[in-house]
């Protein structure tokens, strides 16, 4: 896990200095070693801001920053093929690189890390077009990845599927870049920032960015499952998409809130065997703080409390705003619990944080599905639930590793697994919502949660979102009034113009 950042001169110029601005911007999330890549010569250092430069020119250039893989290994990249000429950089990993490797004994692998499977695999599919190989490669990945990779002519980038990694993209008068938070390209003067579409592909070239199709999403048809058969189906998929992302560690943080989606992923983590600590946060008395406390007794796993004050709301907001780069109070808003959970999990010496995202849009957890199922249906439904799985990179998943990476710590999300999500919208809408009444939903999941026998208080416990459940939505709002704000956006709008006055002058 990491960042990974890219930049060309449109005048030829070098952008060895660049290269390492950007890097710096984006040092919390990679504090285990740096690299950039220029004229095919990479050099390496603990901190971006420790590469020595001497001597080393370029138009082109690579950079990352990163964290071990693991507490036991650490490695480098840029990652090579077996002839040198290919090179990778990547935030993220593939959980399937072991069926990767099998197909390319051949290969000579350089580290034990499983990312290397990727730039083989595109050396296998390579003729002359850098692109056209890595398009041709992409099926065969599974995970959560953005990865940019170069041959000395072309540098092609690519997102996830789903969008579970960021991969942003802009061009000046003077530079074409990319990298994985915005304010990295902004400290360089490239405004008009977008995100790279999930599965989408990134050319650049000092003619500027072409974007295009690399793998998507394909939807599923609806089978004809009951409803014991759809809750075991989806238990085994569940269970190995954690046990992939699983990867060896053996301590594992999980954001807590007492629900049904956190304490099922809980469940199944410790069904792995390994050692699970609860993270809660919220307002004393908040219903979070509640709910979780009730459950986490009765499953008898460690439980860690952060107890939230009006205070903490108010220093953490900054650090929040900058970590999204949004002032959307939405955004905000979800993004602050999370990111006190990552900062507490992190400070525990935790490396990892799973988390529940996806499940609300996989089974209909929101109380709006059930307006939509009112006015359209269950073909309705169906077709919202899959437009929002679709949709969720830039609702929610954009924020969610924005404030855990910021902490330095990497987020999982089992339920949006490929896999999982093709299971889940096989699944007919009936089976997750009963009727326009049915105020529970989710229901065929909370029968998957029998079936892993949790708790009943948790397996019939209403959906709460995290801004309402925690408190934190009331106290962004008090704030906003103590001071002086009648609009709760115009507050946090001033907060962003503070946090980036330098970036976006």
């Amino acid at each position: 896990m990491g960042a990974i950042a890219g930049l060309i001169s449109k005048q030829g110029a070098n952008v060895s200095a660049e290269i390492i601005k950007m890097l710096v911007e984006m040092k919390h999330r990679g504090l285990d070693s740096a690299c950039i890549l220029i004229n095919n010569e990479a050099k390496l250092a603990e901190k971006p801001d420790e590469i020595d430069l001497y001597g080393l020119e370029g138009h082109t250039a690579l950079g990352n920053v990163q964290f071990a893989v693991s507490v036991k290994e650490s490695y480098g990249q840029p990652l090579e093929d077996c002839t040198g000429k290919l090179k990778l950089i990547i935030d993220g990993e593939i959980d399937n690189d072991w069926e990767i490797k099998r197909d390319l004994s051949s290969h000579h692998f350089h580290t034990t890390v499983n990312s290397e499977a990727i730039v083989h695999l595109v050396e296998k599919n390579y003729a002359k077009d850098l692109a056209q190989a890595t398009r041709t490669s992409l099926p065969n990945l599974l995970g959560a990845y953005a990865f940019a990779i170069y041959d000395g002519r072309e540098v092609v980038a690519v997102r996830d599927p789903v969008g579970v990694k960021p991969l942003y993209f802009g061009e000046s008068n003077e530079l074409v870049g990319f990298a994985s938070e915005r304010k990295a390209l902004w400290k360089l003067g490239i405004r008009n920032v977008m995100a790279l579409a999930p599965g989408g592909i990134l050319s650049l070239s000092r003619k500027g960015c072409q974007t295009s199709e690399g793998i998507h999403l394909v939807r599923p048809a609806v089978k004809s499952l009951t409803a014991e058969e759809a809750a075991s189906k989806l238990k085994e998929s569940l269970y190995e998409a954690v046990r992939r992302k699983l990867r060896g560690f053996q301590n594992v943080a999980v954001a807590f809130s007492g629900g049904v989606d956190s304490v099922i992923i809980a469940k199944l983590v410790a069904a792995l065997r390994a050692k699970v600590t609860l993270y809660t946060v919220g307002f004393q008395g908040s219903y979070d703080i509640m709910a979780a406390a009730e459950t986490a007794k009765s499953l008898d796993f460690e439980h860690v409390v952060r107890l939230l004050t009006l205070k903490d709301v108010e220093e953490y907001l900054p650090k929040v705003v900058y970590a999204i780069e949004d002032a959307d109070p939405m955004k905000i808003e979800v993004g602050l619990p999370l990111f006190v959970t990552a900062e507490n999990a992190r400070l525990d010496g935790m490396r990892v944080l799973f988390s529940g995202q996806g499940s609300d849009e996989l089974f209909g957890g929101y109380n709006r599905y059930l307006r939509v199922l009112e006015q359209y249906g269950y073909d309705g439904l169906q077709d919202r639930l899959w437009r929002d799985i679709i949709e969720i990179s830039e609702v929610n998943l954009q924020r969610d590793d924005a404030v855990t990476m910021a902490n330095g710590i990497e987020l999982k999300v089992p339920f949006l697994d490929v896999d999982v999500i093709h299971m889940a919208m096989t699944i007919h809408p009936a089976l997750k919502i009963q009727d326009q009444t049915d105020k529970l939903r989710k229901r065929v999941l909370r029968k998957t949660a029998e079936m892993l026998e949790i708790p009943s208080e948790a397996v019939e416990r209403p959906k709460k979102a995290v801004q309402y459940g925690s408190g934190v939505d009331k106290a962004i709002k008090r704030l906003a009034m103590k001071n002086g704000y009648k609009h709760l956006e115009a507050y946090l709008k001033a907060i962003f113009d503070q946090v980036f006055a330098d970036s976006l002058r």
